[in-house]
């Protein structure tokens, strides 16, 4: 029995070296290269990994002027300059990422969500500036039910859309001190609404699109105008819709839907500032033609 309780010991001993010599080496920040085939060129390609993690995602990415790359996702962001090396790497907050940003001075936002001690979902975003160091933190809402989007001004104010099954919410942060300026609560128009995008034009005026609907509001959250999107009704409709504009101040706003059986279509709509329909083109799709269909924004 003694020499059992010696060699248990023993294998202690050593699983706990093992750990502690892993963890010195926690985090690799690697290169990595990958062939890749046509006229596409490959200027590099780098990797994250971490040992301690079951589970490294890479969730959203955001370039700033400088070209350096930012990948934000659980648990980090990394910051790559223009030719992939590693800048800095900050260790993130919460459970979740659901946006990146970056403002004009190279400061950064992330939008994340995590699970407080009453389990309840708690959104919150931090700003960092280029160095990684964080200038301030505030929380957004602890009532979280659906997807969330951010978008920058060019002052670095923040405006975010928290959603669920019922409303959107639209939140408007100052971009000094992470301070509450407005919110707007909109109901749903009837259809699935867990996916609001939301987007700031060259003007500041805010664009907020869900699966049939673009509404404008100017920078004090004033609604201007909002529009239906002519879309075809399906069974277990689902989608989204994502906002592109234009330097003359027109937007177009890209949605994707699809029922149950993985068809579906893409519908681009482009209105003026004023939100009168310029045009619209429809693409049908099903799985044996895209597999996983997606969209670039």
């Amino acid at each position: 029995k003694r020499r059992w309780a010696i060699l248990i010991i023993l294998c202690v001993i050593l699983m706990l070296v093992v750990v502690a010599i892993d963890n010195m080496f926690i985090c690799d920040c690697g290169r990595v290269h990958y062939q890749v085939e046509g006229p596409v060129k490959q200027e590099w390609v780098a990797k994250y990994h971490c040992n301690d993690s079951s589970w490294i995602e890479g969730q959203v990415i955001a370039l700033d002027q400088q070209d350096d790359v930012y990948i934000t996702g659980k648990p980090v962001t990394i910051k790559y300059d223009a030719n992939g090396n590693d800048l800095l790497v900050v260790q993130g907050k919460g459970s979740s990422v659901w946006g990146t940003s970056l403002d004009i001075q190279g400061n950064f936002f992330v939008v994340a969500e995590s699970v407080s001690a009453s389990y309840a979902q708690v959104l919150f975003m931090v700003k960092y500036d280029k160095s990684g160091s964080e200038i301030w933190s505030t929380e957004i809402t602890n009532e979280v039910d659906g997807n969330t989007y951010m978008a920058l001004d060019n002052q670095g104010n923040s405006y975010i859309t928290v959603t669920d099954t019922q409303s959107v919410q639209i939140i408007k942060h100052s971009g000094i001190n992470g301070s509450e300026l407005w919110e707007i609560t909109r109901e749903s128009s009837g259809r699935r609404t867990d996916y609001y995008y939301i987007a700031v034009d060259y003007s500041g005026n805010v664009y907020v699109a869900c699966l049939d609907e673009v509404i404008k509001y100017d920078s004090a959250g004033h609604e201007l105008w909002a529009v239906n999107i002519d879309i075809d009704v399906m069974q277990g409709m689902a989608g989204a819709t994502w906002l592109a504009f234009d330097t003359q101040g027109n937007v177009c706003a890209v949605t994707e839907v699809h029922g149950y059986w993985n068809e579906g279509h893409y519908y681009i709509d482009k209105y003026d500032a004023d939100g009168n329909l310029l045009w619209q083109v429809r693409y049908d799709f099903n799985n044996t033609q895209c597999g996983n269909c997606g969209l670039s924004r």
